[in-house]
């Protein structure tokens, strides 16, 4: 009888098939739901997600926690079991577990340097109910997420704009020379800083964003998930490009963004605005007016408070792009 390998990753959460996402309020449940299973056993635990293509297509796409072991799955859940060469669904059976399906996999890499903490991708024969695409079952699966918490533990992110700070560029080159000194060069193409820690006299949250051009995502999540794999730091796969969230401490204040792209990206077009608004103080006055109403109305709702000044910003970078052609 085959024995199944010691799995390398125990995932507990929610797996959706043929390209259904969650909306806002569905990842929200999702969140507190996986918060309640290991509410009461306190330690460092680690968000885990991935998303699945074929074709070109995003698929498949899980978002769970990483578990030491799968005793009971909560109702409406599946568990994930990662080994050398296999992968494992599990799905709830009464009080206990049964495997709903399992197949073959090739990890595309693995970086394996922490061991409690494994990070990879990997390229799986998968059921084919679960793709739009009946005839395509192979499916390439890359880390959407890797992030750290403490069950019961609430991470302050609140909006808080702070005045212009002169220390802001010499945190950005401090931080610079980390990166460089940690990254291969054949990554680090170009690094800016961008945001309003990069434009003088613009209040803003303290935390200094920076963008990291790269050859490509794949050789971008290769070379950096595993130098950022620590409970400081966060990765999530966000507007179509890869964020590092790095803090002062394990879930503690923010300090940084890493965001990571290709030249060509869309987010580049974040350096036209800014360098429009270094030169126009016109409107970088009314765009500091913009931001202290929006931060004292969103406090609470981060995400609110960015998606408020898209306008603003879209309206801008248009007017730059402009006159840069």
């Amino acid at each position: 009888m085959t024995q199944t390998p010691e799995p390398i990753i125990r995932l507990t959460g929610d797996l959706r098939k043929r390209g259904a996402d969650w909306n806002t309020s569905e990842f929200e449940l999702l969140f507190e739901r996986l918060g309640a299973i290991v509410g009461g056993k306190g330690g460092i635990k680690r968000h885990v997600g991935y998303h699945g293509a074929t074709g070109g297509t995003i698929e498949v796409r899980f978002f769970g926690i990483e578990v030491e072991s799968i005793e009971q799955i909560p109702e409406g859940m599946i568990a994930l079991e990662l080994s050398e060469d296999s992968i494992s669904v599990l799905e709830p059976l009464g009080t206990g577990t049964a495997i709903a399906w399992q197949g073959g996999l090739t990890w595309n890499w693995l970086d394996n340097s922490i061991p409690e903490a494994p990070v990879g991708e990997f390229t799986a024969h998968i059921p084919a109910d679960w793709t739009s695409q009946p005839d395509q079952s192979q499916v390439r699966f890359v880390l959407s997420t890797n992030a750290y918490f403490e069950p019961g533990k609430v991470t302050d992110d609140d909006v808080r704009l702070v005045e212009y700070s002169p220390d802001w560029p010499a945190r950005f080159a401090e931080m610079v020379s980390w990166l460089r000194s940690v990254i291969s060069p054949e990554i680090v193409l170009r690094i800016e800083h961008y945001g309003s820690t990069a434009i003088p006299d613009i209040p803003a949250k303290p935390v200094i964003d920076i963008l990291l051009e790269v050859p490509s995502f794949d050789e971008a999540r290769q070379s950096l998930i595993p130098i950022f794999n620590k409970p400081e730091c966060e990765y999530w796969w966000y507007n179509e490009h890869m964020l590092f969230i790095v803090r002062q401490e394990f879930m503690g204040a923010r300090t940084h963004h890493i965001h990571v792209a290709p030249g060509g990206h869309v987010i580049w077009q974040g350096i036209a605005f800014r360098d429009y608004l270094r030169t126009h103080p016109d409107e970088a006055a009314r765009y500091a007016v913009l931001k202290r109403e929006l931060a004292e109305y969103h406090v609470d709702d981060r995400e609110a408070y960015t998606d408020s000044k898209e306008n603003f910003v879209r309206e801008v970078t248009a007017k730059a792009l402009r006159a840069v052609d």
